[in-house]
């Protein structure tokens, strides 16, 4: 039974992942059985079609810190992300995909710039490997951001972050600002860093996202932080944790 605070929460937010879960599962335990301190893993199924909740099921029948949190309506990766930071337990949050490109033996090294004193990590795919076109379709995103924002991050795309608790706290993320939490966070004066992390071909599966998330949403959403006269601060009408349950 998982307890009622632990040192690491793993998120992991799934839309129809249903070939990687065993995967990915057993690579994230095996880490943080190594590291030797109180960790949960939190599968947030996002409005999954296919067997993505039945083998979440079985994996989490096979480890205690193992839990899920789910949908039935497909919300988006920023608010099943927004979920399993209102229903984590953890003082560090970490966020990883589900499609096994990246990899949890990475975990450590962003833990470790936390304990020296970051108040969040972002991983940087050093060798990426995805498809020239998948590439450019990030470059060119990251270009028209980077006109608007001045940011120095180096891959804001890559989903293997670590956070201080604390530091999400205010945070609400809208439709599509996930791949924004970095900005919005330095823009808030929290110390940040970048570490270097492996990238691997897709197990499996194929990818959610394409030319219209990448380039044309970024926009979208760029230009709504930008005019936003919001603080991205939690509202009670609105928590994404009302649309979602713990099973």
């Amino acid at each position: 039974m998982c307890k009622d605070v632990v040192y690491y929460s793993l998120i992991i937010p799934l839309h129809n992942e249903e070939e990687n879960i065993a995967f990915v599962s057993s690579d994230a335990v095996q880490v943080f059985e190594t590291l030797g301190k109180d960790y949960e893993i939190l599968f947030v199924n996002d409005g999954s079609t296919d067997s993505t909740l039945e083998q979440i099921k079985k994996v989490k029948a096979q480890n205690q810190n193992i839990r899920i949190i789910t949908s039935e309506q497909r919300r988006g990766v920023a608010t099943a992300l927004q979920a399993g930071f209102d229903f984590s337990k953890g003082h560090t949050l970490i966020t990883m995909d589900g499609d096994g490109q990246l990899s949890a033996q990475d975990i450590p090294k962003l833990i470790k710039q936390i304990d020296l004193g970051h108040d969040f990590v972002f991983g940087v795919r050093a060798k990426r490997q995805d498809s020239d076109f998948k590439v450019m379709q990030s470059r060119i995103g990251n270009f028209i951001r980077k006109l608007f924002t001045r940011d120095q991050f180096q891959d804001i795309g890559c989903s293997l972050r670590a956070f201080r608790k604390e530091t999400l706290k205010d945070i609400f993320l809208h439709s599509g600002w996930h791949r924004l939490i970095g900005v919005i966070l330095a823009k808030q004066g929290f110390q940040w860093t970048e570490v270097s992390v492996q990238h691997f071909s897709r197990r499996s599966g194929q990818s959610k996202f394409g030319l219209q998330n990448r380039v044309f949403q970024s926009g979208w959403n760029l230009l709504q932080l930008i005019y936003s006269t919001s603080d991205c601060s939690h509202s009670k009408g609105n928590k994404p944790s009302q649309t979602w349950k713990e099973i």
